[in-house]
């Protein structure tokens, strides 16, 4: 019994030495000397993108894994890519010119294999005379007819791969042209001047610190200093983003969508199988919408191609789902703290799904990409969405908190052959609910809590809807007690897609950056477990509480008689954590994470 507690010893100290390391420490490899990004609308509707930067080399990892080489993706048949300075200033002064065989135009790897964007090229170029000292000066443009984006927009976060002694972001409009902006997270204003026929808006961040390597950052543009704008405050301008040519579905579609329908039993198994077709039939191509000009190939080429972007996929998606008589929209989503009445920054757009309603039930957001359980909505809080209204007009929907709740009440019995048996009640929401596995298997409840699968389980459902699930687990021979040496081992059941598993069990002592978690929380759990007579609660008894504004975790465990009580809870109102904070959350997840609390030891006489 004692090398039992000593192992949970070691392990604990173990984990306080890990989490005492700070993880942002430590000389850069890198620094760059200057980096100047600048965009340019020209009178006749075409765009121009320069970047130039110069680096300075301070390892040896530096040029071996970094910055050996530059990556430039462009669109040869709308944009023209010109390189206007490549060299490098070696540590002795020397001036060293990339040579011609520097430059190879490549396919970007994320379009391998994919004939419909074969036409995307990726410059490589290769720096030479890289040594320790070395600094690195590139300079290049690109330049993009005009209508190919559907108005002038961009986005630039103070914060590069390196930290850099001078960050400017430059924009240049016609003369006249009204330029919507905001400055984000830092106080910082513009200087704006007049350049030739062009009003000129100069963003000077100074030194600015390379992005943090931190686990559980949260999303750049909630914290780091920006800017972001655009020429278009219109939400209409946006109905161009994903268009799609011909949005007449194939023969073939259409039939699968009928043979699919023909099948399912109620509304929510036929979204679920047209949702799993499109996300496992076809295949994903990681081509970002700036890179098609924000426009779609029409549904034909989607379907027989077999393959599509994130956005082909939502819009042929929504397509089959109509095609199904439901309701669907394509829609995107954009950070909701970029976009203001007249700031639409389209160079931001990235991640589409479809929004649909099931049995009249409020809607939910479906992934085109991935056949997840759950509705979308708990990961994209901070996040508005975008789609076509009934009016014609685009509409925008800001998603607001989700709760995702897990309460659990079990009463268990351990009989003299080591096997557990009782009934385990179960309510369920947000993240917590496989809705679209329970349409296929009520059993699918039992998997949501670990330590019970695998085993002789009978689930009765009370409650099911897209929201929340209510329903009870009758186990029988459970086998998740383990005997070691004159000792038997319990792990007390938990929700597996809860705060058990993110993966926070080693924290640094320090932090420098937010803490964002993955998504507001509530788990409670409540078990009883009456003994057989003879066998004795190893692990002491205990009451641990940590309380803060932002959450808080409680555990306590009791004996009376031969009945253990069991308490457990852990929430989060918040989703991210301010630095100041941060020591009190590590402290409320050190808590739930301590094995001698979630392990209960006994020994049988």
């Amino acid at each position: 019994m004692k090398s039992i507690f000593r192992l949970l010893f070691i392990l604990s100290i173990i984990l306080g030495k890990i989490q005492t390391t700070h993880g942002q420490g430590g000389n850069p490899d890198a620094q760059f000397l200057s980096v100047v990004r600048e965009y340019t609308l020209q009178k006749d509707g075409s765009q121009e993108y320069k970047e130039s930067f110069s680096i300075k080399l301070l390892t040896h990892n530096a040029f071996h894994r970094m910055y050996g080489e530059s990556f430039i993706v462009y669109n040869p048949q709308v944009q023209k890519l010109k390189i206007q300075r490549a060299e490098t200033i070696m540590a002795n002064g020397k001036k060293v010119q990339n040579p011609a065989n520097a430059f190879n135009e490549v396919l970007p790897s994320w379009v391998s294999g994919s004939a419909a964007f074969s036409h995307l090229r990726e410059m490589v170029v290769s720096h030479t005379g890289l040594e320790v000292g070395a600094t690195i000066f590139l300079d290049y443009k690109i330049e993009t007819q005009a209508g190919y984006f559907p108005y002038f927009s961009g986005a630039e976060v103070a914060s590069l791969t390196s930290p850099a002694e001078a960050f400017k972001v430059i924009i240049r409009v016609p003369a006249g042209t009204q330029l919507n902006y905001k400055v984000l997270n830092i106080r910082l204003a513009p200087e704006i001047t007049k350049e030739k026929n062009f009003d000129v808006y100069v963003f000077n961040f100074g030194a600015v610190p390379a992005l943090p390597q931190e686990s559980f950052v949260p999303r750049r543009y909630s914290y780091l200093p920006a800017v972001v704008f655009s020429t278009s405050g219109n939400r209409d301008a946006l109905l161009g983003v994903g268009s799609v040519t011909d949005a007449q579905l194939p023969p073939d579609a259409i039939r699968a969508v009928r043979e699919l329908k023909e099948k399912a039993q109620d509304t929510p198994s036929l979204v679920a199988a047209v949702r799993n077709m499109v996300a496992n039939e076809l295949a994903l191509i990681q081509v970002k919408p700036v890179y098609t000009g924000f426009k779609m190939r029409n549904l034909r080429e989607i379907w027989e191609s077999r393959s599509g972007t994130m956005a082909e996929k939502a819009y042929l998606l929504a397509a089959l789902l109509r095609e199904a008589d439901l309701n669907a929209t394509p829609v995107f989503a954009l950070p909701s703290n970029v976009v203001l009445a007249d700031l639409l920054p389209a160079s931001l757009i990235e991640d589409f799904y479809v929004k649909t309603e099931v049995d009249g039930l409020p809607e939910i957001l479906l992934s085109p990409i991935s056949a997840s359980t759950r509705d979308e909505r708990p990961y994209l809080f901070g996040m508005s969405i975008f789609g076509k209204g009934r009016n014609g007009k685009m509409e925008r929907t800001d998603i607001h908190p989700v709760n995702s709740e897990y309460r659990v009440e079990g009463a268990l019995n351990i009989d003299t052959g080591i096997a557990v048996s009782g009934n385990i009640k179960v309510k369920a929401e947000g993240i917590f609910h496989p809705f679209f596995d329970l349409i296929k298997d009520k059993n699918a409840l039992a998997t949501t809590l670990k330590n019970i699968q695998g085993d002789k389980t009978e689930v009765t459902l009370q409650r099911s809807n897209p929201r929340r699930v209510e329903g009870s687990i009758s186990l029988s021979e459970h086998k998740g007690l383990k005997k070691k040496g004159d000792v038997i081992l319990l792990e007390i059941p938990h929700a597996t897609s809860g705060v058990d598993s993110w993966n926070a069990r080693v924290l640094t002592s320090a932090r420098d950056v937010p803490f964002s978690l993955p998504f507001f929380v509530l788990e409670e759990y409540k078990y009883t477990i009456t003994l057989p007579e003879g066998w004795e609660l190893i692990t002491p008894e205990y009451t641990r509480e940590v309380k803060k504004d932002f959450g808080g975790v409680s555990l306590k465990l009791s004996m009376k008689g031969r009945t253990l009580e069991i308490y457990q809870a852990i929430e989060f109102i918040e989703k991210e954590i301010s630095v100041l904070n941060y020591p009190s959350l590590r402290e409320i997840l050190n808590t739930w994470y301590d094995p001698g609390l979630q392990v209960l030891v006994f020994r049988k006489h």
